[in-house]
């Protein structure tokens, strides 16, 4: 009986301990796994960044880019020195990205935000495309006693003007865009000959086109060559101005888009991609025509605005002798 007992009672030890020892790797296995699993949380990949680089002004891009970081937790990094090497590239205007396209900037992608968007407004190589449109204006004061107030660029040669214009001195955006197509349109000796005018009525040059719309707004001048969201920001601050769109019963004005492409070495990042898909769907569009950044949008044809007939890259081509020679003649060179 009590060998029997003996064996009975080192048999349950054995029990007890092989339970014990099961019990104790099966907590250990659980410690590991649940150290694991912090590791892991700890150990996350960091948030996707993408860099951007925009001539869109404050605080209207930082409004569509926060809205963006919050839709899809992507963070963006916001560049604006113009020679800055970004993943994405959004302009105010169409110029600037072509020259960048030309110089090997830019990928080819072909965002299906774009897929609605007017032919003319989207690059046929698929570099670039555009969302929102602005427009080159004449600002004029509102409260000025007007016999006739100025319809087409070419009467603010008229001499009633004198020592009464204003615009900025020339450059690549939609200014320098719209004296090269004055010289397309026109011909050479007309172009001339509006410049040399302009430059004997006195004209004012001023350092760009908001200070334009500023001076017309506050009646230091009465008359102006400038941009319609320029226009826009003088209005909406109580300015009194108004905002011609000169030649719509001839030639038409200068419209450009607002455009979106993807960097060079960005081509296979998907958050890059949906950054420019983003900017370019018509939800944005619509916030910055809410916004009076855009005037139209380029996903449809507008009736009370019509555009010169020109194309963008032939103008981009033209754009530094235009600015060279109109500067000479407006400076008395």
């Amino acid at each position: 009986m009590f060998w029997i007992k003996s064996t009975d009672d080192r048999t349950a030890r054995k029990r007890t301990l092989m339970t014990m020892r099961s019990t104790v790797l099966f907590l250990v296995g659980l410690i590991l796994t649940a150290g694991w699993i912090v590791g892991c949380k700890q150990k996350q990949s960091p948030k996707p960044v993408v860099t951007l680089y925009t001539s869109i002004p404050e605080p209207v891009s930082s409004v569509m880019v926060n809205l963006f970081t919050r839709q899809t937790g992507i963070e963006v990094h916001v560049v604006r020195k113009p020679d800055s090497t970004a993943d994405v590239y959004w302009e105010q205007g169409v110029f600037e990205m072509i020259g960048r396209a030309d110089a090997g900037a830019l990928a080819k992608y072909s965002s299906p935000s774009a897929d609605g968007v007017l032919t003319r407004y989207r690059d046929s190589q698929g570099f670039w495309a555009g969302a929102g449109l602005r427009a080159r204006t004449i600002a004029y004061r509102a409260d000025e006693r007007w016999t006739r107030p100025p319809q087409g660029a070419w009467d603010l040669t008229n001499l009633e003007f004198k020592g009464r214009l204003v615009m900025a001195k020339p450059t690549i955006g939609l200014g320098g865009g719209y004296i090269a197509a004055l010289f397309q349109l026109w011909g050479d000796q007309k172009t001339r000959e509006f410049f040399a005018a302009l430059h004997r009525n006195d004209i004012r040059l001023v350092g760009n086109d908001a200070a334009v719309a500023d001076d017309v707004g506050r009646g230091a001048f009465v008359a102006g060559f400038t941009n319609s969201n320029d226009c826009a920001v003088i209005l909406a601050d109580g300015g009194k101005l108004e905002s011609l769109l000169p030649d719509q019963k001839e030639m038409g004005t200068l419209v450009v888009p607002i455009t979106v492409a993807l960097g060079i070495g960005a081509d296979q990042q998907l958050p890059a991609r949906q950054l420019v898909d983003y900017l370019l769907s018509q939800e944005i569009e619509q916030k910055l025509i809410q916004m009076h950044y855009a005037g139209w949008s380029a996903r449809q044809e507008s009736a009370d605005l019509k555009a010169m007939e020109v194309d963008y890259h032939q103008l981009a081509s033209q754009i530094p002798k235009a600015i060279a020679e109109s500067t000479a003649i407006l400076e008395g060179r």
